[in-house]
């Protein structure tokens, strides 16, 4: 456990130039309402999405908080095709945090 959070702290250390970003996603989290949130987060290949992405999720994590992705080139461009991606992406981590929550 130890080794992952010296992981998270290095690759937080690494995400330059996004204080806006993280500002804006720290107040979306933690202003009311709680629940239901949905950030849309887009941009031109190779400036970082993913990466940003990647410390949002270890920002909801600290705040005991379930934050899921979605790909949208991941999914049929149909009705309910974002619905079914979420809902997957949801069910998986769901299933991650369960096989760390000690019983």
């Amino acid at each position: 456990m130890a080794q992952d959070a010296t992981q998270d702290e290095l690759e937080s250390r690494f995400l330059v130039g996004r204080k806006e970003e993280i500002a804006v996603f720290l107040n979306e989290l933690t202003e009311p309402p709680l629940s239901k949130k949905i950030i849309n987060l887009y941009g031109t290949a190779g400036i970082g999405k993913s990466f940003l992405l990647d410390e949002f999720i270890r920002l909801a994590h600290s705040k005991q908080a379930l934050a899921v992705t979605i790909d949208c080139e991941s999914f049929a461009v149909a009705p309910g095709g974002a619905r079914l991606a979420l809902k997957h992406s949801f069910m998986q981590r769901l299933k991650g945090r369960m096989k760390k929550t000690p019983f």
